[in-house]
């Protein structure tokens, strides 16, 4: 249900309104020998990918929806051009008393 999970939506617009979440991203080659993120660096956490559900291409970016070791969902965005990565979505359980 809702009333369980806290969601945070990062857009990633140039809009002057909202904020650019930059993250550092540890990769592995992937069967392609494309990257495929297995640590992520948000703020001052370091969060484990203990799965990649998706990955999907757009015009210059690659997006993965990934699954951290902190039971949180997240989808990365990398920049490919550029060699950046963002967070868009973050999506976990609240922590129960």
């Amino acid at each position: 249900m809702i009333k369980n999970k806290r969601y945070f939506y990062f857009e990633t617009t140039d809009s002057p309104r909202m904020k650019k979440i930059p993250i550092r991203v540890e990769c592995s080659a992937g069967h392609r020998g494309e990257q495929i993120p297995h640590t992520f660096h948000l703020k001052d956490r370091d969060i484990e990918v203990v799965e990649v559900f998706d990955s999907w291409l757009a015009l210059d970016h690659r997006y993965f929806k990934v699954k951290g070791h902190d039971g949180g969902l997240y989808i990365l965005r990398h920049d490919v051009p550029a060699e950046e990565w963002e967070v868009t979505f973050s999506e976990w359980p609240l922590a129960h008393d």
